[in-house]
């Protein structure tokens, strides 16, 4: 899928547009630096190990703040420069324990919504400082607003496979109504993967449909009907290797699922990072808890 990758820089901005508008897909080789990528993914690393430690079970989907722990290196820093020497960890940060979790429906998550613009934000400061924000206001013509509450990280192994996204639109998380489905999805792989390691494998064009759910399943439903994505689809779907530092960007309407297969020995870690026009925000945004934020061109 080479007419689908290129390196992001100021003169194929217009063509990485392209690309998106047209096709709904455009891998961005080389987009974020690649040692505070690393460093986040070893944060994600050390942060659900800590999770596990104090839960007694595996999490594997968390919010944006643990690719974040205390480093003291330079290049490590979050949102408007900040760096993370005095900083230590999100659990020690929100004083979490375990009844957060267990408590009844609680959703643990939700402290860190509430307080997301708190921490240093090293995702958020990563990519604000790049030229996506520039192409997101480049495919929407307008400022692209960020809800913290729908970018998380995840980490993916192979004993792992039964916590793996089957097929599925990102827009169907929270609606399966196709005006709704206007967010836009950057995979932010935090290590090399696609090959040791789970990667990410897609159609790699917007389909403009909201694809059915599996049989015998009630919407609201995030998955597909894995047969049938197969049987219009299997024979064009792409699971690209990544290196530390691309990122895949894509419309909420584009099919993909974790894409993990034996022999693959190593976790990945990864983040996603959604965005949505500022001039058409859908409902269930606008409702969302926590802090929802511009993010204008560096």
């Amino acid at each position: 899928m080479d007419q689908l990758t290129l390196d992001l820089r100021d003169d194929t901005l217009t063509s990485a547009s392209m690309l998106l508008r047209d096709g709904g897909c455009v891998l961005l080789r080389g987009a974020l630096p690649r040692q505070p990528v690393l460093a986040a993914g070893t944060a994600v690393a050390d942060n659900a190990a800590r999770l596990k430690q104090l839960l007694g079970r595996e999490v594997n989907d968390l919010p944006l703040c643990f690719a974040e722990q205390h480093s003291s290196d330079p290049h490590v820093v979050g949102l408007s420069g900040r760096d993370l020497r005095n900083f230590t960890d999100p659990l020690t940060y929100s004083g979490m324990t375990a009844a957060w979790f267990y408590e009844g429906s609680r959703n643990f998550k939700r402290w860190f919504w509430d307080h997301g613009a708190e921490f240093p934000n090293l995702i958020v400061g990563l990519v604000a400082r790049s030229l996506l924000p520039a192409l997101y206001e480049s495919f929407y013509q307008s400022i692209p607003l960020c809800s913290y509450a729908h970018c998380v990280v995840r980490y993916q192994r192979s004993d792992l496979a039964h916590k793996s996204y089957a097929f599925h639109q990102d827009g169907s998380y929270h609606s399966r109504i196709s005006r709704d489905h206007v967010g836009l999805t950057t995979w932010i792989p935090l290590c090399d993967c696609g090959r040791d390691a789970p990667g990410l494998e897609v159609y790699p064009r917007a389909v403009d449909e909201v694809l059915p759910v599996p049989d015998g399943v009630e919407p609201p439903h995030l998955f597909c009907d894995t047969q049938t994505v197969l049987e219009r689809f299997g024979d064009q779907l792409w699971a690209p290797e990544f290196f530390a530092g691309d990122v895949l960007v894509f419309t909420h309407f584009v099919l993909h699922r974790t894409h993990i297969v034996p022999g693959m020995t190593r976790q990945r870690q990864s983040a996603d990072f959604r965005v949505f026009p500022g001039h058409s925000l859908p409902d269930y945004v606008k409702k969302d808890a926590g802090w929802i934020f511009e993010l204008p061109q560096a």
